[in-house]
């Protein structure tokens, strides 16, 4: 287990934290909130309006915007993943075809239509489907709709805010 990970033990009163995800989804917005609970009672649950956060654009032909929601750098309860939400273009916003070494990324599709291809296989994208892409696989996702495609993007281990920035050069240089 990595030394950043949550750690669950039940051994007694000096029981370590128990971190629980919470993600909410409606046709119309997505919230993340992230609710920390230990034995003293404590809890910190930050909570994210995805439609107040400011975006990162990406040109065409890989058109999109990301949003960083929740992070281990910008919300100190967090860790152990990162929340993007990527919106994909209308008719022909997509990623390119990439990887990520160290994070596996779960995929929840929250409006829209669209095609996704993971280790080769074509999959069709509406409102409550997910799909998960280990570390180290390729896959692609592509608006085949009129209407932007909203993804909530969980990577797990955490991605480095920076992530953004780097996706964004990594688009323009193609």
């Amino acid at each position: 287990m990595r030394s950043d990970s949550p750690r669950f033990s039940h051994a007694g009163p000096a029981r370590q934290q128990k971190r629980v995800p919470i993600i909410v989804l409606t046709n119309i917005q997505c919230y993340c909130i992230y609710y920390n609970n230990n034995s003293t009672g404590d809890s910190a649950m930050p909570f994210v309006d995805f439609s107040t956060i400011s975006g990162s654009k990406v040109g065409r032909p890989f058109e999109r915007e990301l949003k960083i929601a929740l992070s281990p750098e910008t919300h100190p309860d967090v860790s152990g993943f990162s929340l993007i939400v990527s919106t994909l273009a209308p008719d022909g916003g997509c990623t390119d075809t990439h990887t990520h070494a160290e994070s596996g990324e779960l995929m929840i599709f929250i409006s829209g239509r669209g095609k996704a291809w993971l280790a080769g296989e074509e999959y069709d994208l509406k409102p409550g489907a997910s799909l998960y892409a280990p570390p180290g696989i390729l896959h692609k996702t592509l608006n085949t709709g009129t209407e932007p495609l909203m993804i909530a993007c969980v990577f797990v281990p955490a991605v480095p805010d920076d992530y953004i920035k780097t996706s964004i050069e990594a688009a323009a240089a193609k």
